[in-house]
This record gives C-alpha cells, structure tokens and sequence, in this order.
C-alpha cells in the first residue's frame, strides 16, 4: 500500500509537470509567433515608408534600390494602378473597403502590405514627404531579396525602367522578402521542439526507472521475507522429521503386537506419517539453492524412460527432430515430468467420472531455436482462470488432500537448470505444462 501511495503521489506529480510545461511552452510559443509576426509587420511599414519617402522625395523609384521588393505598386482612389511593378496586383478591388489600418498578410516567405497614402492614416502620406529620413533608413536596411516577376518570363526591371516619375497616388502596396525573419522564427519553434522533446524523454525516464526502483524495493522487501520463511521452515523441517521417524517405529511395533481389528487405524497413521515425511521432505527440497548434480543428457532419453515407466498410462509422441541434448539433473528431472503426469493422471481420472473415455495424458519434446520442450497435456476440467496467477505459488493446491508444493518445487528445479516451467489451456479443453531447457552445444554429452 505504501509503494502504491508513493506510485501515485509520483504520477500525479509528472502530471502536473507535463501540463504546466506543455501550457508554458504553447503560451512562449503564441507570444514568440505574435512578436515575430508584429516584427515582420513593422519591417515592411518601415520599407514602404522608405520608398513612398523616396518617391515623395521629388526624385523617382528605382527599383535596383530596393532589392529585398518582390513587388511595388501605387493606386488611385479607384484602385486603378499608376505604378506597378513585380507581384503587385493589376488593380485594387473595392479600394473603399480598405480599412484605415490597410492589409497585410504573411504567406510563406513574404509579406505584403497594402496601406492608404492620401493623408488619412498611410506611412508618409504623398503630402507630407519626409526627405530627411530616407537616407538613414536606407544605410539601415540590407534585407536579402530579389525583385518580383509580374509574369512569367518578364524581367522587373524591364517592367519598371530605372527611373519612373514620381506619381500622386492613395494607395501603396508592397510585397516584401522575409525569408531571413522567417527561418529565425522556425528556428525559435524547432528549439521548443526539441526542449519538449528532450523534457518528455526525461520523464519518461524518470517514471520507469522510479517504478523499477519502486519495484525493486518490493522485491528486496519480500525476498527479506522469504528468506525469513525459508529458514523457519528449514529448521521446522529437521524438527519435525526425527519426530517422524520415531512415529513410523512405533507404528511398525504396534503392527505387530495389536490385533487385526486395529491394523487398519495403524496404516492409517502410517500412511499420514508417510506423507508428512514426503512434504518435509519436498519443502527442503525447495528450499535448497543448489542445481542439484547435473549433467548431460539426450533429451530424447526422457522420453524413452518415462514410455517403460507409464507404459499403457499415458500416450508418448515419438520425437522425429534432430538429436538435442541438455544439461540437467536427470533425478530432478524425472521428478519434475512425474510430478506433471500425476496431476494430469489425476485430472483425467476426475473427468472420467462424468464421461464414458478420455485420452490419456501425453508427454512429448519439440526442440526449437535451440530449446527443447518438455510438454504434457491433459484432457482434463482445466485450470479456471482466477487461478493461474497462483498455480506455481507454494501451498496454493486445487487437491483436496494436496500439499501445494509439487509445482512449485518443479518451477523451483526448471529455474535452478536454467529453465521455465509454464502452463496453458489446451485447444479444445484440458491444460498443457511445458518444462523448457536450453540445448547445449558441442561434443560434451554422451
């Protein structure tokens, strides 16, 4: 529960960091368009006030001057054009729809402006020339740019000779090259980019490695206790098997010297004692940390064991692959594929009690990808589904008189020889426990 608080506080903690993080950067970012855009805006205003400036001047337009214009053009109330050159438009529609503060609008690379010059809000209206800031706005400005095409094919120079009278006119119109400014604001949204990225793959990071931190402190904590279990019941395990032994004597003298009709209450002890001593017995068993004896082994070998041993009780597939060898306890082994068969044995005898026949239990090897699998499958009732995430704890059984150890001491040997012992449900009823070993190489096997 404590984990699970932590778990949460630590979710609810990268939550907020990721929304207060995500709503700065939007709002950076929307600041940082808008500026740009105001930017970009007020360089093509300074630029139409520099060339209405230089044409109210008394001199003429020149267009080689202004090589960062794509397009330049002025207009009479009409709309119709009285100089015009570039991408400017061939006339104005509905020239009195113009607003006070005029047009502009940012498409790609270039911005254009369209703005009134007759004295009623334009930049330097016709009127009122400001010849003295020219020339400090020109030093001022070196913007990269060309000179528009007003059509295919057509030079702007051609279009616009080097010197034009100056006209008289009530609106002004300019398309400006902002490449520069652009490629400065892309470059602004890909560092964002980059630092939300950069943010996102350090929480990311953050958060797993706290879970597996989180985790590994559950395990540290249950292995502690574990071991605690392990070694209480190591040593209940020696207590109670000398006391054991010394009930099995008795039981043996008493056979002897009670009369028939208390026979059967003595094998009933002894049969209980018995089994006591077989459960102590595995308990040590999987409390032992070693590999046991291993060696190498045919894998197939098991199989012919086990065919003489169940001989008539089970069905063994014969193994056609190619000859794989593994290294094992075979003692350890042998005890694990018993241990499957009996509960598959025992599985199918429940049903039998409802059906006419049921196939017996089969034991087969596939090797593949240089592991072999050691199956046996079962037309029993099955393992429910609630149940399997328990089914290889220890002392959780489904028997009525189980101990609850034989599967996890098998899953316990399988590990130990650097295997896996799984279950699954069988295709058409009935479960499937698979014992894998990895193959070993070379010529170290008999």
């Amino acid at each position: 529960m404590k984990s699970e608080g932590q778990v949460r506080v630590l979710y609810l903690l990268v939550v907020s960091a990721i929304v207060l993080t995500v709503g700065f950067s939007a709002l950076f970012v929307r600041q940082e368009l808008e500026r740009r855009r105001a930017g970009i805006e007020f360089l093509a205003f300074r630029v139409m006030t520099a060339v209405l400036d230089d044409c109210a001047s008394g001199g003429s337009f020149v267009a080689s001057r202004w090589p960062e214009l794509s397009g330049f053009a002025l207009y009479d109330e009409t709309g119709a054009p009285l100089l015009r050159t570039g991408t400017a438009p061939e006339s104005l529609d509905r020239p009195e729809g113009i607003s006070f503060p005029g047009v502009s609008n940012l498409s790609g690379s270039t911005i254009t402006l369209l703005r009134r010059t007759d004295g009623r809000g334009g930049p330097g209206g016709m009127g009122a020339p400001r010849r003295g800031m020219m020339p400090m706005m020109r030093n001022r400005m070196a913007l990269p740019g060309h000179m528009g095409q007003t059509s295919p094919g057509q030079d702007a120079e051609r279009l616009s000779p080097p010197e034009i009278p100056r006209p008289v006119g009530a609106f002004a119109f300019i398309a400006l090259d902002v490449s520069a400014q652009v490629r400065q604001g892309r470059l602004v949204l890909l560092g964002v980019a980059l630092f939300l990225a950069t943010f996102f793959a350090i929480v990311f990071l953050l958060v797993t490695y706290s879970r597996r931190l989180v985790a590994y402190g559950e395990r540290e904590r249950e292995t502690a206790h574990l071991v605690q279990l392990g070694e209480a019941a190591r040593t209940l395990a020696h207590e109670i098997k000398n006391p054991l032994g010394v009930i099995q004597v008795q039981c043996a003298t008493l056979r002897r010297t009670v009369g028939e009709d208390r026979v059967r209450n003595v094998s009933v002890i002894e049969e209980e004692t018995s089994r006591l001593a077989l459960l102590t017995d595995r308990l040590r068993d999987f409390l032992n940390n070693t590999a046991g004896r291993p060696e190498y082994r045919d894998a197939a070998s098991f199989l012919d064991d086990f065919a003489r041993r169940y001989e008539g009780l089970i069905t063994v597939a014969p193994y056609l692959g190619v000859p794989a060898a593994v290294y094992v306890d075979p003692a350890r082994m042998t005890q694990v594929l018993d241990n499957l068969i009996a509960n598959a044995r025992e599985a199918t005898g429940a049903v039998e009690s409802t059906h006419a026949s049921v196939e017996l239990p089969e034991l087969s090897l596939a090797v593949r990808r240089n592991t072999a699998y050691f199956s046996v499958a079962d037309r029993g009732c099955g393992i429910e589904s609630g149940q399997r995430d328990r089914l290889f704890k220890p002392f959780f059984t489904t028997k009525v008189q189980g101990s609850g150890i034989g599967l996890a001491l098998s899953r316990r040997f399988m590990e130990q020889a650097g295997g896996e012992l799984s279950y699954a449900e069988r295709t058409g009823g009935g479960s499937t426990f698979t014992a894998s070993l990895p193959c070993v190489r070379g010529n170290n096997h008999g």
